[in-house]
């Protein structure tokens, strides 16, 4: 009898450590499945701050000046309507001191004396892009950006009362400067607003102008192309482009609303040109990252406007 009860008793016992075994096991098992699984929510919740890409999309509407002595002597003043994309990022260079701006635009605009005796249509296309660099910050909220760009411009105007050389075709490069000024004001405490002034003219480049009352048949089937192309400085050309901005940001798209004032002057064989636009601009504002730039293995991206 006393040799069974020995035997049940170590049996009880083994019984006893297996099962603590198990349990303290499972615990295991269990608590480490629950910090993989925070682990996984802490990865998962991890926000990364990165520098996106700024766009903006705005229509135009403003009133025009304009005087070009190759199709008549005459003032023509009217409306201009107009499109632009401008772009703003941080290049891969520069460690957050420089970005880069890109701006592409379109305008026609419709145009008389101011004896409604000759109607005067016309549009351009251009394209610019530029790197800023930012000086060190001497305001809170505040930043100031100089630096160079290149640009392209084509266009035409066409005076519909002429019979004799009615259109005059317009196409200029350029490398010039600007100087952009933003600030962040915080009238609303979680709705900031952004102001930006910019200025911009262009140094040196080239520019197509035909002589005083030279054919474009003489031009491009004659032959008689000598003294088209200019060098354009200040001496014979000088471009100003005044851009006020407010943008608003919302949580996934902002809207914006701008004045613009922007002025060409050219002079060269005889022929006087001058364009003078005063437009109002509104649209809307994204901030975003491309997928080429998105940083692996992070699903929350913080992005940041990298003016600011």
């Amino acid at each position: 009898m006393k040799f069974k009860f020995l035997i049940r008793q170590n049996i009880l016992n083994l019984l006893k450590i297996y099962l603590k075994r198990t349990i303290l096991h499972k615990k295991q098992i269990i608590i480490l499945s629950l910090t993989l699984f925070s682990a996984g929510m802490v990865k998962s919740q991890e926000v990364c701050d990165q520098r996106g890409l700024f766009s903006a999309t705005t229509i135009s509407a403003g009133f025009s000046n304009l005087l070009d002595t190759y199709i008549s002597p005459l003032d023509y003043k009217g409306s201009v309507y107009g499109v632009t994309n401008e772009r703003i990022y941080s290049p891969r260079f520069g460690k957050d001191k420089w970005i880069a701006q890109q701006f592409i635009w379109g305008d026609f605009s419709s145009n008389n004396t101011i004896y409604g005796s000759g109607l005067t249509i016309g549009g351009s296309i251009g394209y610019s892009w530029g790197t800023l660099y930012k000086l060190p910050p001497m305001i809170t909220d505040m930043n100031i950006f100089v630096g160079p760009y290149v640009s392209a411009e084509a266009g035409f105007l066409y005076n519909m009362r002429n019979g004799n050389n009615p259109v005059s075709a317009k196409a200029d490069i350029s490398i010039g400067g600007s100087a952009m000024i933003t600030y962040k004001l915080k009238l609303i405490k979680k709705l900031p607003f952004f102001i930006r002034y910019e200025v911009s003219t262009p140094l040196i480049g080239m520019f197509f102008s035909p002589h005083y009352e030279q054919s474009y048949y003489e031009i491009f089937s004659l032959g008689n192309n000598n003294g088209i192309i200019h060098p354009g400085v200040w001496g014979n050309r000088f471009d100003l482009k005044n851009l006020i901005t407010i943008d608003l940001p919302f949580s996934w798209i902002g809207l914006r609303v701008g004045f613009e004032n922007n002025i060409r002057n050219t002079h060269v064989n005889d022929i006087k040109y001058r364009r003078i636009y005063n437009t109002f601009h509104v649209g809307f504002t994204k901030d975003f990252i491309p997928f080429n730039r998105r940083k692996n293995n992070i699903e929350n991206l913080n992005v940041i406007n990298p003016l600011f």
